[in-house]
């Protein structure tokens, strides 16, 4: 009797010690030190569903934005986890996770989408409404429609403006090549036409 008291008694207390030891594992910081480590391993996908498993229990900005950044990681634009609203407006993050929703919107090529969000995003730092600025610029760069240099250089800096006005140009007046010189150039040398044309790999 004594002694299946005490197997009794032992069993009780492994069991208590193992419970212990699952609920320290699975304590709020724990899953949050995972996370983090799954993030710097770029594991990103195990990370976020760390992440969103912290969340459940404890709101934080910085761990929202994680989960931004590694969809972006990812390159998995189109996540509801980057294009919706998961950072608060109060938050010290609020402008990092609003600028890439425009650069995934960007990524993704959906224009319509990329200006309306454009227009409707307020940022409280004028970093980032500078940053949404040039972007605006690259989406219209990409356009067929010409717009002014001067608006086109406008939220460049100095230094970055020689390089912005070389694209700009290009798009203004494109190079042709001809179609003969590179007929010429292919009989005489195979491929040597395509690198003319301007595709390298190709030839």
């Amino acid at each position: 009797m004594v002694i299946k008291f005490k197997f009794v008694l032992t069993l009780f207390f492994l069991c208590g010690l193992v419970h212990a030891q699952s609920s320290l594992y699975n304590s709020p910081s724990n899953i949050k030190k995972f996370a983090n480590h799954l993030y710097c391993e770029k594991d990103y996908l195990r990370a976020i569903e760390e992440y969103r498993r912290y969340l459940k229990t404890e709101g934080n900005d910085t761990v929202s934005l994680k989960i931004i950044l590694s969809f972006y990681a990812m390159e998995k634009f189109d996540e509801p986890g980057v294009l919706a609203e998961p950072v608060d407006g109060k938050s010290l993050f609020y402008n990092d996770a609003q600028y890439l929703k425009l650069v995934s919107l960007f990524r993704l090529n959906e224009d319509g989408k990329f200006l309306s969000a454009v227009s409707s995003t307020k940022f409280t730092n004028n970093n980032f409404l500078n940053k949404s600025e040039k972007l605006l610029r690259f989406n219209l760069l990409f356009r067929d429609s010409l717009f002014s240099e001067s608006f086109i250089l406008f939220p460049f800096e100095d230094d970055e403006k020689p390089d912005i006005k070389n694209f700009y140009e290009r798009k203004k007046y494109p190079m042709y090549k001809s179609p003969v010189t590179a007929a010429i150039l292919s009989a005489l040398i195979p491929g040597s036409g395509k690198i003319y044309a301007g595709r390298t790999g190709d030839g």
